[in-house]
């Protein structure tokens, strides 16, 4: 089989780089032992995890989700993963210290492509693969960038991106919410963040998409080269950015994490592009399809539209229920036990790469009644979508505030907006890989 065709085997950011024959093509051979001691047959189980790693996607993955579940919420898959699709299970994963994702980065420089790919190079100095004590030093540092303090005083310009993209809509009989609206947020919020220049948002933008194309779970040589290419220009953009920080010091993300320190130890240069380039992509991806995905569900759903439109109470409440409902993230990045570890009645052994499949937790009917629901007043919601735990997405903070003034703002300021296409065309990206499936494209009037 060509080089090419490799499949990156750690859902959600995926580093584990073999041939897609030995790992899809065979039969299952392998069989979960239950607390019971009984080997199940997980040959239908796998067969859905196959149809879910296969183009053409299926544009709904729910129903793959509920049967997966059904079968075996912690189960040893032919991939190599043990695949786990029940609340329970990915919250004591996301949780427990018995967990980590430092074993990724070592794991990528199996990849016979690691030799020249800089992209792959790039992933071991990102803190989303590193477990204690790089991370734990790590994370103490950002963690000061993303306090309250600075997602309130972030409030403001936040909402005065979305009026201003919401501005040129006004008096317009149709919009694309995704190429108009959705994309545009997160870049315009992240890089303003960071203290990137207004000029280059686009270009950021551009490499943060181009970068995309290396955590999908099949990478072809040429997508890789391009994802390299976009990689050497972050690298070198940021560096230079960095320099100037340090000369002429903003108030701005950038130059704060320059003077940061935790007991004498500051953020290397490379360390600090890394950080950056790691936000600029997460914080670009997911967030897009929170947007697009919330505004497709309260479009199709809509007498909690009008509920939320007539209280501005349940903002927040709609986040978390988007948030759930939606999944901008399908799944997380790949957990690996630190030791033998017992998920409900199933020993998962040390060194087992396990894929948290969020999407189907966050619907999992023993945590949530009537999970495919759209439902504002939800009780106790609670989703995973942010992997809470000692990897608890940075970002999160500032992801669900654009969310929620994005969402928000755009269905009050629009009374009478209504889908042009009832089944939009979503991203051709993975439901079980790394990319979340949100529309490509929302046409809607806008009355």
């Amino acid at each position: 089989m060509a080089r090419e065709n490799r499949l990156i085997v750690v859902f959600g950011g995926g580093v584990q780089h073999l041939p897609v024959a030995t790992r899809l093509d065979r039969r299952a051979t392998m069989g979960a032992m239950s607390g019971t001691g009984v080997a199940t047959d997980h040959s239908r189980a796998d067969a859905i995890i196959r149809e879910l790693l296969t183009k053409p996607y299926p544009n709904d993955p729910y129903p793959l989700y509920h049967e997966l579940r059904a079968l075996d919420p912690v189960f040893a898959s032919e991939t190599g993963m043990w695949v786990l699709t029940s609340y329970e299970a990915c919250a004591l994963v996301f949780r427990s210290p018995s967990f980590g994702q430092g074993e990724a980065a070592e794991l990528v420089r199996q990849d016979p492509r690691y030799e020249w790919s800089t992209v792959l190079q790039s992933l071991g100095h990102m803190m989303v693969f590193m477990d204690p004590p790089d991370h734990t030093r790590l994370r103490k540092i950002m963690s000061r960038s993303f306090s309250p303090k600075v997602i309130d005083r972030l409030r403001p310009y936040v909402q005065q991106v979305v009026d201003d993209l919401l501005a040129p809509l006004d008096g317009a009989a149709e919009a694309d919410l995704v190429t108009q609206f959705a994309d545009l947020i997160p870049v315009t919020v992240i890089c303003e963040l960071l203290g990137v220049p207004h000029a280059d948002h686009e270009q950021c933008r551009a490499w943060s998409e181009e970068i995309a194309l290396a955590i999908e779970p099949v990478v072809a040589d040429e997508c890789l080269r391009r994802a390299d290419a976009a990689t050497n220009a972050y690298l070198e953009y940021f560096t230079a950015l960095i320099a100037e920080k340090r000369i002429r010091p903003r108030d701005d993300l950038l130059t704060l994490l320059t003077r940061a320190e935790d007991d004498g130890d500051q953020l290397t240069t490379d360390e600090l592009v890394a950080m950056a380039t790691l936000l600029l992509g997460a914080g670009f991806e997911t967030t897009r399809n929170g947007i697009a995905g919330g505004i497709h569900a309260l479009l199709t759903h809509p007498d909690e539209l009008a509920q939320l439109r007539s209280d501005p109470t349940l903002d927040r409440a709609m986040v978390d229920e988007i948030l759930r409902y939606v999944s901008p993230n399908q799944t997380a990045v790949a957990r690996f036990a630190l030791e033998d570890v017992e998920i409900g009645r199933t020993l998962v052994p040390k060194g087992a790469v396990t894929a948290p499949v969020i999407a189907a937790a966050n619907r999992d009917p023993a945590r949530f009644g009537d999970p495919d629901r759209l439902d504002l007043d939800r009780p106790d919601n609670l989703p995973l979508t942010f992997a809470p735990g000692p990897h608890l997405c940075l970002g999160a903070p500032v992801a669900r505030l654009e969310v929620e003034l994005a969402v928000s703002t755009l269905v009050r300021r629009f009374p009478d907006l209504a889908l042009l296409d009832d089944n939009p065309p979503l991203r051709d990206t993975c439901n079980l890989g790394p990319g979340p499936r949100g529309p490509s494209h929302l046409r809607v009037a806008l009355g």
